[in-house]
């Protein structure tokens, strides 16, 4: 999910309106707690200065399947409300919203869906002082209905500093990740506020902390990685330096038969430094991305090549 620019809720008549202050391209995506979109329905829009731009209509679909299940802590049991479920494959995405009990429910389509809870700024476990265990991702066939509970964890420390930039100045509003060295999922996240400040809970072991790659790439850095140790011991005071990107690199990305690769993930890593994220190609197989100067390895799932800025 790319970092969100602004936010509309529609009206009983399923009408919205956005206020956007500067022209150029935008995605408009929906999302419909217990509803489904089509990944590759998504077409950009073109807003001119001054220009009004009106029936650019959206879809969202309840699936023929039910997903639902109830979201607890592991320790005491205790129902966790105000989590936001994602369910996706690469053909749909669901979301649904945990209530008071703890328990979600989504519409989907038939299909396998990796379900797990959305690594988003409005909904974050750390606000309640937990963390997602990579076991709380699981695969769901739908063929039927299905129920699927989910357990979070009591954070046992806390890990805290400031995201800063190359001259010392604070970064503000940016999307801050923990994760298990060794593990893909982020097991906590928030976003950092006016003064680059960020605070979760952690588990005993060793953490890779990084900017989300989307609002890396929306307010103009290079993800970078930092690791910490911890051991039943809070840490505070962790400074990141988040890098400003002063080039770009885009391109294409296709299939052998000449099919434009939608959604493929691309990803980027420096050659010389810790820089290392991934992005999706767009509706037509093109990706652009800002990176900082330097050697650069470019893949996807079936290709490498390097590409080299001054």
């Amino acid at each position: 999910m790319a970092k969100p620019l602004a936010f509309a809720i529609t009206d009983k008549q399923g009408h919205y309106k956005f206020d956007i202050p500067t022209a150029g391209d935008y995605l408009v995506v929906p999302q419909a707690y217990g509803y489904a979109r089509a990944v590759n329905a998504l077409t950009p829009v073109s807003v001119a200065a001054g220009a009004a731009v009106t029936g650019h209509d959206l879809t969202v679909s309840t699936g023929g399947y039910r997903l639902s299940g109830q979201v607890t802590v592991q320790q005491t049991g205790k129902a966790v409300s105000g989590i936001l479920i994602e369910a996706a494959n690469d053909r749909y995405i669901g979301y649904a919203l945990t209530d008071a009990d703890g328990n979600y429910s989504m519409q989907l389509p038939l299909g396998a869906y990796m379900v797990g809870v959305a690594v988003d700024s409005v909904s974050s476990p750390s606000v309640q002082n937990l963390v997602v265990p990579e076991s709380a991702a699981f695969t769901a066939s739908l063929t039927g209905n299905i129920v699927e509970n989910m357990a979070l964890a009591e954070a046992g420390s806390t890990v805290s500093g400031y995201l800063n930039d190359e001259t010392g100045n604070a970064v503000a509003g940016m999307l801050v990740t923990s994760t298990i060295v060794g593990e893909s999922r982020p097991q906590a996240w928030v976003v950092t506020d006016n003064s680059g400040y960020y605070q979760f809970g952690a588990t005993n072991g060793n953490l890779n902390i990084n900017q989300l790659d989307s609002y890396s790439q929306s307010l103009g850095y290079v993800s970078s990685v930092s690791t910490v140790s911890v051991d039943n011991t809070d840490i505070s005071g962790k400074i990141i330096t988040a890098t400003k990107a002063d080039a770009y690199i885009s391109g294409v990305v296709d299939f052998a038969d000449s099919r434009k690769a939608v959604n493929e993930p691309v990803a980027f890593d420096s050659k010389s430094n810790d820089w290392s994220f991934t992005t999706q190609t767009a509706h037509d197989g093109t990706y652009a991305v800002a990176v900082a100067s330097g050697d650069w390895k470019i893949s996807t799932l079936s290709m490498e090549q390097d590409v080299f800025y001054l």
